[in-house]
């Protein structure tokens, strides 16, 4: 007598039996993961000249590593970051150079690559195979099915957050598919036993320990899988010794160089209470019943989990779940859990940079859904997967419309060195308000070779130099063209979001006579000193700096207010020198303008005072200050004790009327 069989969601019966497997899914395959491909490489003209400075912090690792290649597995700059996404930047990279289209296209060919290997996770945990060789902790019938993860693929294919994520260019986006491989392997060992799919699974396991911080807790859910299988399966715990084996010999050298260099971006971001936890997990859950979330890099601002479609799908696929095969409905809601706890256990916790493990497990339940409904009625699960493609489409012209996007992924920035880098100029170009050091600014500098390209805040000092360009962002630097006109003509070009600005300071500006100090940095002061002033009042006072002599650590300027027997300080201002480009960084033919506010106390007796005025090596990583720039030579006008410059040895502090 024929035994019946059971119909669940994960089993091939919810579709045709007919023609499944093999060649007959290869054709259906390549049309999912051309339609992934095709929704990933869109708007790929418009991602490709903007880049977020976090993924160009990427970028410029990448570089380093073409240029100065080794092997190092974690990289401590921004934060701290395991290597293998900026290893997978290399090889594009090495072909179109340092910028954000091979870094897009290396996203996009890995977003599509967890397509397919969502597919094989999907066939290993949906597809029926024959229950004597399984050891799987749930059961599987025995059959030829595995139409089911075609439908898993295809939900992953069309999901809006992780088409998005295939645009980005963070590390991220490799955990999906490291992750959902190591599972697939995982699954698959068990089931066949052999060692090479043993050792396999153990080295995707370890592979997934460096794609990105969240991934750690797949490991555990892995772990545990491997635990569950050696306390209950004594034919396979040769194999599994050897996975773990094999796991933990990858992941040496990545634990070895987290302990030489602790991640602290944890201590920054992890939350502190269990209220917090409860708060947060919380807030995912109304995330997962469509609350907006507000993250414009990363989603919608504003925007919703699920599309109508998509949700109809998922609570089809629910349903599914709970009444068919509520033993694999656990298994995806673990995986569901695992994927939302890295996120929930941190300050700001509908991030779903953090959370990009739950793509997965929500493809399995819309994918299910669509497998169930397909058996119903395969009209509606195909109108409504077509129809979740077009609100794919639709969010991204709803993400592109965000105007907040492109300042955020430094857009603005792009296009100005595309921009400039169309001059045959060679003067000196400056871009402001940046640091020297900005990820964007040290990826793309090869495009502006062989200009000598730099960086400063105009809100914090103002550099000047013979015939140099100015890139400005237009809402931050408001006062620059009104500085650089004080020194000399300028001439401006609007853009819509910059300004650029050549400029040719007076001449006089660079020939004067200062104060040296030790040799290595001359200093002079642009306006006179008051000799009285009244208390509350603040002094302002501005300084031209030139480099004279190298310097190898960064320098602080200060003002004391002493008492006439120069013994009682009573006021003072330390101000680093132009913090966004530091003197180590000067060239030979710039001048630095940068002022100085010194608040006299609004209950300073009313007397004679001094004005003292030094520079001194910055401290270093939060340590004590170096020495003070010594010897001070000056001309007679001024006065030197030991280490310091007395500028003003009468100044008569009033007080308040």
């Amino acid at each position: 007598m024929l035994r019946k069989r059971k119909w669940h969601p994960l089993s091939n019966s919810a579709l045709s039996p007919r023609h499944a497997g093999g060649f007959f899914h290869l054709l259906p395959l390549t049309l999912i993961l051309l339609l992934a491909a095709a929704l990933r490489f869109s708007d790929l003209d418009i991602m490709s000249t903007m880049l977020h400075h976090d993924e160009a912090a990427y970028g410029v690792d990448a570089v380093s590593l073409l240029e100065n290649p080794r092997f190092q597995v974690y990289f401590p700059a921004n934060n701290g970051r395991e290597g293998l996404w900026i290893w997978l930047l290399t090889p594009l990279m090495s072909v179109f150079g340092g910028g954000a289209l091979p870094m897009r296209m290396t996203a996009m060919l890995v977003g599509v690559l967890t397509v397919a290997a969502v597919y094989a996770l999907a066939r290993e945990t949906t597809s029926p195979h024959d229950t004597r060789r399984s050891s799987l902790p749930f059961h599987m019938e025995r059959g030829q099915g595995g139409e089911v993860a075609l439908f898993v693929a295809a939900a992953l294919a069309i999901q809006f957050w992780h088409v998005l994520h295939s645009h980005h260019a963070f590390r991220a986006i490799t955990f999906p598919l490291f992750g959902s491989l190591a599972f697939a392997a995982l699954f698959r060992a068990p089931r066949i036993n052999r060692r090479r799919w043993w050792i396999a699974a153990g080295a995707l396991a370890g592979l997934t320990f460096y794609t990105y911080i969240a991934a750690r807790f797949w490991m555990i859910g892995m772990g545990a899988l491997l635990l569950w299988w050696f306390v209950r399966h004594a034919d396979r715990r040769r194999g599994i010794a050897v996975c773990a084996l094999v796991w933990g010999i990858v992941c040496v050298p990545l634990v070895i160089a987290l302990i030489q260099t602790p991640q602290t971006r944890i201590d920054q971001v992890a939350i502190t209470s269990l209220d917090q936890l409860v708060a947060n997990i919380g807030a995912w859950i109304g995330v997962l019943f469509n609350q907006p979330i507000y993250d414009n890099v990363h989603y919608l601002d504003g925007g919703a989990l699920w599309s109508f479609p998509m949700a109809i799908l998922a609570l089809i696929g629910v349903g599914a779940l709970v009444l068919k095969d509520r033993r694999a409905g656990l298994l995806i809601l673990a995986l569901l859990a695992l994927s939302i706890l890295p996120a929930a256990l941190t300050d700001r916790p509908i991030t779903l940079l953090r959370a990009i493990g739950l793509t997965i497990p929500l493809a399995f339940v819309v994918g299910i859904g669509a497998a169930a409904l397909w058996r119903w009625g395969k009209v509606a699960s195909v109108l409504l997967m077509v129809s979740a493609i077009y609100f794919t489409r639709s969010d991204f012209s709803w993400y592109f419309s965000n105007q907040n996007l492109f300042l955020t992924m430094e857009a603005p920035l792009y296009f100005g060195i595309d921009r400039i880098a169309r001059d045959d100029a060679q003067s000196r170009l400056y871009f402001t308000p940046f640091r020297a050091d900005h990820p964007v600014l040290r990826l793309r500098q090869w495009t502006l070779a062989p200009r000598p390209v730099t960086a400063f805040d105009p809100a914090v000092c103002l550099r000047l130099s013979p015939n140099a360009d100015y890139f400005a962002m237009r809402a931050f630097t408001p006062t620059l063209m009104t500085d650089l006109e004080a020194w000399g003509s300028v001439i401006r070009e609007d853009q819509v979001a910059y300004l650029f600005y050549r400029t040719q300071p007076d001449p006089a500006v660079f020939e004067w006579n200062g104060i040296a100090f030790n040799n290595i940095i001359e200093a002079a002061s642009i306006d006179p000193f008051p000799t009285i002033i009244r208390a509350s009042e603040i002094l302002e006072m501005r300084w031209h700096f030139r480099q004279i002599g190298q310097m190898n650590r960064n320098v602080t300027a200060f003002f004391h207010l002493y008492d006439a027997d120069a013994l009682t300080l009573r006021a003072q201002v330390d101000a680093p020198l132009c913090p966004t480009n530091t003197p180590m960084d000067w060239g030979d033919d710039e001048v630095i303008i940068q002022t100085f506010r010194l608040t006299i106390p609004p209950d300073l007796p009313a007397r004679i005072y001094r004005l003292a005025f030094g520079l001194y090596e910055s401290a270093l990583d939060g340590g004590a200050a170096g020495a003070r720039l010594h010897p001070v030579v000056a001309d007679e006008a001024y006065a030197v004790e030991s280490d310091a410059l007395i500028l003003q040895p009468s100044l008569l502090v009033e007080a308040n009327p």
